[in-house]
């Protein structure tokens, strides 16, 4: 049965990275009221919010600048210049007036009467026409300021667009009418940089802050370091550089941004009542903050929570802008968080910004902002601890923001934008799908409100993508995998080298692209996702939070590469970091449990390559923790359960345990109960508890397994696609479960069910894919069951021709070749007999050479291949007895010893003997030793492909073909070396008829189906002798009496003992020996005293033919005839003759020992040791005095 493991669970990157951080981190746009000159200055990770209430516009807290009141400033210095009564006051003083809009109103009405007694008086002093004219242009100067300031009161009250752009019109215009006095300029010239830069928080629009830059550097080139507005456009335009440094990624914008916030800094008294340097404090932490995000240069984050403490220290408790000061500090705390971990930093973070929720009451303008920030960090602690009250409280907190901010409002995107994530978060912890549509509604409305260039779209963008590829966990279509690579490939376009979150953009679409290849096997997404993820960890900081996520995505492609590609290099780096990932993870964090999953699932992968049995330890652990961290009901239990009990299985397995196997179909169980109709692992679960029951059937024959097993297979069918990758696992499967059965009751029903099944599987299996050899053979099997039913010989041909493909590509496991081989002899000797059909020498040689290769591969060597490799030879001996016997039968007597001597070599030597060609090969190359290893490794390894990969895999037959092609040609060297001519495969029968060069070799071949010897002779015909009373059961009987005989205790009645032995001995000489005898005295007329030697097959090997005889009077046993010696393969034989005549004189080591412990000493032996000085100079003599000392006899 084949089981299916789960694709490996996505680390938190791939679905909840949001802009410029990972796993969730909330975003917001500025605030498009931030004041326009010196003001408290919130960067894009914060949600300063701005209630859209006229009725609460008297409630606005001083520190919040507006530009409405800046224009009043403006008429206020307009109307004392033009009575000359004093200078423009300018400075700081300019900068913060309070924003009443009815105090604003009647200094408006103010102005306009002042400016009109001023027209009377001149006209009627009489005035100059010049003065008259300049007098004209003030007025036009008057109205185009007027004009704004009344656009920008509709703009703050209504925010609408139409409003905001006739403000900046009218600015516009009036900046050429400045002309009339220069010291208006630069005033004018920042507060229309300012209302840019609010469209351009609105819009995204590059345009709009480059101009705002333009004109801000042109304001500042107009105030020498002791103008009085210098402090103000300093600010503004360090602003207004941070936020196109946020844009574009320009490390010199970020730079300039924060000396001039430095400078602003030195400008600011500290004493001053509206808090100038507090101001100045909070917008270069902010500013800093940035560069930080450019620069991960923890000098900078920690300068910034310096400074932004510094400023909130200056605010007192009763500050109605305190809240801004305490949400700005929360945010860097948190940046903090996400490099160092230290939860002291996320509960700081929390204890400010519930202060600040605390000092907005329902109906403050900043409150939205403030349930933002809360929201926000409660969900960062979520992911962390786990704590639900943590994400039901966020959720609430998002919830009110967004009812806050209704339609039309600005920074409602931002608001559907942090609801979804957190949503999201829900969605993940309890399994609720059915509301996944509502977080897809929230990004999408969101990204809606966002227009293109916006600098908050790639967020979203972001987070649609992720949702959209949640949905298509859960539904599997296509179409939203590639919506979702969609979304992600444009975010990434938005975030060019240098951006701060370009890393986790590319690590995000890297993981839709490993899904991607997961579906359909393009080995481009798979090199694409890989390249993604390695250059993501490139670009973050070994300290930094997010990089657990982006070690974990990395390591799951790896491990789908070595799937697809078979390089051990890439499971041990997937393994690493893993490993490394949950090093930086703790153990309440939300996503410890995904990291431990896959690391469980990759060592389980080890184990299958490698099989180390502490991999396999390690793996269940590792589930087993998933399992034990997580309530009963956590979806993130069905993939851990799933895969703890295929570990469960593999260890049954491995050891027996039943308690395992148990443990199996319970963990399945489990799964199933978390797991309703329509989720994608319900089918795959249901396909593995369907093997574990079918193995259940095998171990106790239990019945209500088997009908369990395809109770499960059937619904697993049902649940899953034609198309999907699993569904020729399941049909493969339910197919075998139905054979079985059959066997069980002979129902031709089951029988055709399991034809039928295999078939479809086989449909959807392309050529190459690792599932189709194992359809094949199974087919062919049932083929084979179907011929013996209804003698229909076109299945028993069209099963032959699936073994004969499977056999010969080179491109299948070396297992399911043998069995291919193996099925294919079977299913001749049937034709044979009934047809007489062709030969199956082409079939039998097919099985040597497999066989030979299998033993000789690099993968027999795994400890965990050790039971394979004794079913194998169990197998080969039948196969080899068959074989052999047919060759006889058509007598083909040197084609039956060819046969033969292969079986024995491959088999009775085990892996001992057989290895000694390579041992022998090292000694003259071994590199080239070294590269038929890996080479056979990678051949043998790049067979076994993860089932559920599916589509053509045309990429990876080429490799395997490659890796082939190299083998072979590996080979065709090896073969070129003396003494190696016919490395993997047979000898020719002239070689090996050598071995008979000095007496006859007996090879006896005991089968089921018919028993007989061949003798060799070094010349002349072979000679074939049936032995037809030599029945496979009558030796088998023959040596279990021998064995009973010889292994009694010791009787005194030796003598029945004896007659027991010799009743043996007689057995054997009549029913194998005699008819040889007969042979070598009449056909060969062999001598008296000559040397035969014995070559029995396995059923024989334990029988003493040596000694076999008659047993009665005056009639001559064996002994008396011949002198009997034994070899185990005719090439050992020829080996140790060629040895043995290569020695040039015989070495002995003669070990004397004189003395013993507890033992009275022997007095000739130093006699004994001189008188043997005769022997030949070689020998080493020795004269020990304790048994320790002892060594051993060596030739």
């Amino acid at each position: 049965m084949l089981d299916i493991t789960t694709n490996q669970v996505e680390a938190s990157a791939s679905d909840q990275e949001v802009s410029g951080g990972i796993h969730g981190t909330d975003v917001s746009s500025p605030s498009t009221e931030q004041i326009i000159l010196g003001q408290n200055d919130f960067n894009a990770s914060q949600q300063p919010s701005n209630e859209s209430t006229p009725l609460l516009a008297d409630r606005r807290p001083i520190g919040v600048y507006h530009l409405y009141s800046t224009l009043t400033t403006i008429f206020l210095l307009l109307l004392l210049c033009s009575f000359q009564k004093r200078r423009p006051v300018g400075g700081v003083m300019s900068n913060y007036v309070t924003p009443h809009h009815k105090t604003e109103t009647n200094l408006q009405r103010n102005i306009r009467t002042d400016g009109a007694d001023l027209q009377r008086d001149n006209r009627a002093d009489g005035a100059d026409p010049n003065k008259t004219l300049a007098t004209n242009e003030r007025d036009i100067l008057f109205k185009a300021l007027q004009a704004g300031m009344d656009a920008w009161k509709r703009f703050y009250d209504l925010k609408l667009d139409k409003d905001l752009n006739d403000c900046i019109e009218s600015l516009e215009k009036a900046v050429p009418l400045c002309q009339i006095d220069e010291r208006f300029r630069p005033m004018t010239l920042n507060i229309l940089g300012g209302a840019l830069r609010t469209r351009f928080e609105r819009t995204g629009d590059m345009a709009d802050i480059e101009m705002t830059i333009g004109y801000q550097r042109e304001a500042l080139s107009l105030c020498p370091e002791d103008h009085p507005q210098r402090l103000a456009v300093l600010s503004h335009l360090g602003i207004a550089l941070k936020e196109r440094c946020k844009r574009t990624g320009d490390l010199n914008d970020i730079e300039e941004s924060v000396r001039h916030h430095q400078e602003a800094l030195s400008l600011s008294p500290i004493s001053h009542p509206l808090h100038p340097h507090s101001q100045s404090l909070s917008n270069l932490g902010n500013a800093l903050k940035t560069r930080f995000d450019r620069t991960s240069d923890m000098d900078d984050l920690e300068a910034s929570v310096h400074h932004l403490q510094e400023a909130l220290d200056l605010r007192p408790t009763n500050d109605p802008d305190r809240p801004n000061f305490l949400n700005c500090l929360g945010y860097s705390l948190q940046a903090r968080f996400n490099e160092s971990g230290h939860m002291v930093d996320i509960e700081e973070a929390i204890r400010l910004h519930r202060e600040a929720l605390l000092l907005c009451q329902r109906g403050h303008p900043e409150r939205a902002h403030s349930l933002d920030g809360l929201g926000i960090v409660l969900g960062r602690r979520f992911d962390q601890e786990g704590d639900i009250v943590d994400l039901e409280e966020s959720i609430a907190h998002h919830q009110e923001a967004l009812r806050i901010r209704p339609i039309g409002h600005p920074l409602r995107a931002s608001s559907l934008n942090n609801l979804g994530v957190v949503l999201g978060k829900w969605i993940d912890r309890n399994g609720k799908v059915n509301e996944l549509e509502t977080t897809i509604s929230c990004f999408q409305d969101a990204l809606s409100l966002w227009p293109t260039g916006h600098p908050l779209r790639p967020s979203t963008l972001c987070n649609l993508g992720n949702a959209i590829k949640s949905r298509y966990d859960q539904s599997g279509d296509i179409a939203d995998l590639e919506k979702s690579i969609h979304y992600h490939r444009e975010c990434l376009s938005l975030h060019p080298k240098g951006h701060p979150a370009r890393p986790y953009s590319l690590n995000n679409l890297g993981s839709m692209l490993k899904l991607r290849f997961d579906w359909g096997d393009n080995m481009d997404d798979l090199e694409e996702s890989i390249r993604y993820h390695k250059k993501s960890l490139t670009l973050t900081p070994s300290s930094h939070s997010s990089r657990m996520f982006l070690l974990e995505n990395l390591g799951n492609a790896l491990k789908t590469q070595f799937e697809r590609g078979g390089d051990i290099a890439d499971l041990e780096d997937s393994i690493r970091l893993h490993q490394q990932a949950l090093l930086l993870c703790s153990v309440n964090h939300t996503v410890c449990p995904t990291l431990l999953n896959n690391l469980g699932d990759a060592l389980k992968t080890r184990f299958d390559w490698k099989g180390n049995i502490e991999d396999l330890e390690e793996s269940i652990r590792c589930h087993q923790s998933v399992v034990d961290l997580w309530p009963e009901d956590h979806p993130v239990r069905i993939s851990s359960l799933n895969h703890l009990g295929n570990s469960l299985r593999a260890r049954f397995d491995r050891g027996g345990a039943e308690a395992d196997l148990k443990g199996s179909i319970d963990n399945c169980k489990k799964a199933l109960t978390l797991c309703p109709v329509g989720h994608p692992l319900r089918p795959i679960i249901l396909n593995n508890r369907g093997s574990a029951l079918c193995t259940e059937f095998k171990l106790t024959g239990n019945m209500a397994s088997l009908k369990g097993s395809i109770d499960c297979y059937k619904e697993a069918r049902r649940l899953c696609p034609t198309g999907h990758p699993t569904c020729p696992v399941i049909l493969n499967n339910l197919g075998t479960a139905f054979h079985e059965n059959f066997q069980l009751t002979g129902d031709m029903v089951d029988l055709e069910e399991s034809i039928r099944h295999h078939r479809e599987s086989l449909s959807l299996c392309w050529v190459g894919n690792p599932l189709r050899p194992y359809t094949l053979n199974n087919l062919a099997a049932a083929l084979v069951e179907r011929f013996i039913k209804t003698s229909d010989i076109a299945d028993l041909k069209e099963s032959i021709q699936h073994c004969s493909d499977t056999a010969g590509d080179m491109l299948s496991p070396l297992c399911n070749r043998l069995q291919a081989t193996q099925n294919w002899i079977g299913a001749w000797a049937m034709t044979a007999q009934r047809n007489s059909l062709e030969s199956l020498e082409d079939a039998y040689k097919t099985y040597i050479d497999l066989l030979n290769l299998f033993l000789l591969s690099a993968a027999s060597s795994i400890p965990d291949n050790h039971a394979r490799i004794v079913q194998v030879n169990k197998e080969a001996v039948n196969v080899t007895a068959v074989a052999t016997l047919h060759a006889i039968g058509k007598h083909q007597l040197e084609a039956a010893v060819q046969i033969a001597e292969q079986g024995k070599l491959l088999l009775f030597n085990q892996l001992g003997n057989y290895r000694t060609p390579l041992k022998d090969l090292e000694f003259l190359n071994k590199e080239l030793v070294d590269r038929f290893r890996e080479l056979g490794a990678a051949l043998e390894n790049s067979s076994f492909l993860s089932f559920h990969d599916a589509a053509s895999g045309v990429d990876q037959i080429a490799k395997r073909q490659r890796i082939a092609a190299d083998w072979n040609h590996t080979v065709e060297e090896i073969r070129q070396l003396q003494g190696f001519e016919y490395f993997l495969r047979a000898t020719p029968f002239a070689s090996l008829r050598n071995a008979a060069a000095e007496g006859p070799v007996i090879l006896i071949n005991i089968s089921v189906q018919h028993s007989s010897a061949i003798i060799i002779r070094a010349t002349g015909d072979l000679l074939s002798v049936s032995l037809p009373d030599a029945t496979h059961s009558a030796v088998k009987d023959l040596a279990d009496a021998l064995i009973k005989a010889t292994e009694e205790p010791e009787n005194p009645n030796e003598s029945k003992s004896d007659q027991r032995l010799i009743k043996i001995l007689r057995d054997i000489w009549k029913i194998i020996v005699q008819p040889i005898v007969l042979q070598l005295e009449t056909t060969m007329s062999l001598p008296v005293g000559s040397r035969i030697w014995w070559m029995p097959t396995l059923a024989a090997w334990r029988l003493p033919l040596h000694a076999a005889g008659p047993y009665k009077g005056g009639e001559p046993n064996l002994p008396d005839r011949f002198i009997s010696s034994y070899a185990p393969s005719l090439a050992s034989l020829i080996r140790s003759r060629t040895n043995y005549q290569s020695t040039k004189s015989p070495r002995i080591l003669v070990v004397a020992q004189a003395a013993a412990e507890g033992q009275e000493a022997l007095t000739n032996v130093r006699d004994g040791v001189d008188q043997m000085r005769g022997l030949p100079t070689e020998v080493t003599f020795s004269r020990e005095k304790t048994v320790l000392e002892i060594q051993f006899w060596q030739a």
